[in-house]
């Protein structure tokens, strides 16, 4: 705001200098150059309302305008939500005090425009009124949609659908989420204390693993998920399926999404039992079927010995 009001001070028409041609010529290069919208406006009705006496290019461009739609015409005229949107109310208030006010960011809208604004507004000595602002539309839109993921990621964080964790290059668990924390056997006190480590998490037989997945995140910022086991705190086993990335700009930093595989392995381990019973009871009903052949066979053959008919018919 201080560097504007110097500005204008400086090279403003409105102020008497010595060079006033040359002041005009460097004012009309540095206002029309700048990446700011600035308009110049002076009180009409006493100050009830404003008109345009002078718009930069960068005005023109936020405002999809032309420099001749504003000049000479009423700010409630060329912007009809100029006072819903609260800037008429600052303009009029900078007018009667002299004072300066930055006007918190907030969305214009009318019906041949919209988008999100932030002004700075002062006085000149001569009366007229400045505001110098920036379109920050598309910024509030990334601001937006990063918010909505964060909201989103927060959702399945706390969830504990899936177990999360965030760790550093030297193997720290830094963050998890309670899910992580029951899969793994720990608690959230040793996690705020750093003790627990993805090291010590790592069993003997899947050391093998976590350099490819490290090779995997230098080179496109992810790893593939795969099947592992974790070592739980008591020592015992617990099968997952792990997935991570490492964060933008942060190779050694990066989160890591974990499910627990346990079920499954338990319903793979009792399909196992089951088809090897069934197996079990064929081999058993197979032998039976066999030994009842071979009784078949014999009761026939004494029989025949005996000079009598067959009991049973023709045995394959």
């Amino acid at each position: 705001m201080n560097f504007l009001k110097r500005l204008f001070q400086k090279f403003h028409p409105d102020y008497e200098t010595e060079a006033l041609g040359l002041s005009e010529a460097k004012f009309r290069g540095l206002f029309d150059n700048m990446s700011s919208g600035v308009a110049i406006y002076e009180a009409v009705d006493h100050g009830k309302n404003f008109i345009f006496k002078d718009f930069n290019d960068a005005g023109c461009r936020i405002e999809q305008l032309k420099r001749e739609d504003v000049i000479g015409k009423r700010v409630t005229e060329v912007f009809p939500g100029v006072e819903e949107f609260g800037l008429l109310e600052v303009l009029q208030r900078v007018w009667k005090s002299g004072q300066p006010e930055v006007f918190p960011t907030k969305q214009y809208q009318d019906k041949r425009i919209a988008g999100w604004r932030e002004n700075s507004v002062f006085k000149l000595p001569s009366g007229k009124i400045v505001a110098v602002y920036d379109d920050i539309t598309e910024r509030k839109r990334s601001e937006e949609v990063l918010e909505r993921s964060t909201e989103r990621f927060h959702r399945i964080y706390h969830s504990n659908m899936i177990g999360i964790a965030f760790w550093k290059g030297s193997g720290k668990i830094t963050d998890a989420n309670d899910a992580f924390l029951r899969m793994t056997g720990f608690t959230r006190n040793e996690l705020t204390r750093d003790l627990i480590s993805w090291s010590e998490m790592t069993s003997e037989e899947c050391a093998h693993l976590d350099p490819e997945s490290l090779r995997q995140m230098r080179e496109s910022g992810v790893c593939e998920p795969f099947e592992r086991e974790y070592v739980r705190k008591d020592g015992t086993r617990v099968p997952i399926l792990i997935g991570a990335a490492s964060f933008k700009g942060e190779e050694e930093c990066g989160v890591t999404y974990v499910i627990d595989l346990s079920a499954r392995r338990r319903v793979s381990e009792e399909l196992k039992e089951r088809l090897e019973e069934i197996e079990r009871l064929n081999s058993f009903m197979v032998d039976r079927e066999h030994r009842i052949l071979e009784m078949k066979q014999e009761i026939n053959k004494l029989l025949a010995e005996l000079g009598r008919p067959p009991k049973y018919g023709a045995i394959l």
